[in-house]
């Protein structure tokens, strides 16, 4: 699994993916949630930063005509709806990151650094987390071989990481751990 890379193929993308418990709609899901405090390019823009900018120049040309033609109000709206896009405060569909990230996948579209940092930093988070539990429930099991009951791992949303990852990302971890540790139970909450 890939750590603290400069670059990120897009087989290694798929695995990581796959090992960090997330379908790819999933992960395009949460990559559009986390993208505000993400850039996608250090210093050039993006393909949708120019897509945005050519969005924004259509809509204000519109409004100018809504309001030569007598519309202030609705050419008002479309002005503030041209200034959310071009901020990039209006989200692109999920079946357009889908799509992105199945290119990026299949290594027909460069994965921004971005989305290579938050990766690594989810897969080195679960990576402590599975290490750490494993130390902390090894000898809860050894106890409970002893005395003859069951030791139980509960899948919290908002468990070690304050709800920061999705159910998924936390059942992942959790069947690692039962994969390194034999006798523990699992209680998947749907909470």
């Amino acid at each position: 699994m890939p750590t603290q890379t400069e670059l990120m193929t897009g087989a290694e993308l798929a695995a990581t993916r796959a090992f960090l418990g997330f379908s790819q709609a999933q992960l395009a899901d949460y990559l559009q949630l986390t993208a505000p405090k993400r850039e996608d390019e250090e210093g050039e823009p993006s393909e949708d930063d120019e897509e945005r900018r050519q969005i924004r120049r259509e809509l204000r040309a519109a409004a100018t005509l809504l309001f030569e033609h007598g519309q202030p109000k609705v050419a008002h709206e479309i002005n503030t709806i041209a200034d959310r896009i071009a901020e990039g405060s209006v989200a692109r569909k999920s079946s357009n990151n889908l799509r992105r990230l199945q290119r990026m996948e299949q290594g027909k579209a460069a994965i921004p650094a971005g989305i290579i940092d938050e990766i690594d930093e989810m897969y080195e988070v679960a990576t402590n987390l599975v290490n750490n539990l494993v130390i902390q429930y090894k000898a809860k099991i050894k106890k409970a071989e002893e005395s003859g009951g069951d030791v139980i791992l509960y899948t919290q949303r908002d468990g070690d990481t304050s709800g920061r990852y999705p159910a998924c990302w936390h059942r992942a971890v959790c069947a690692r751990v039962a994969a390194a540790l034999p006798g523990l139970v699992i209680d998947y909450d749907e909470d």
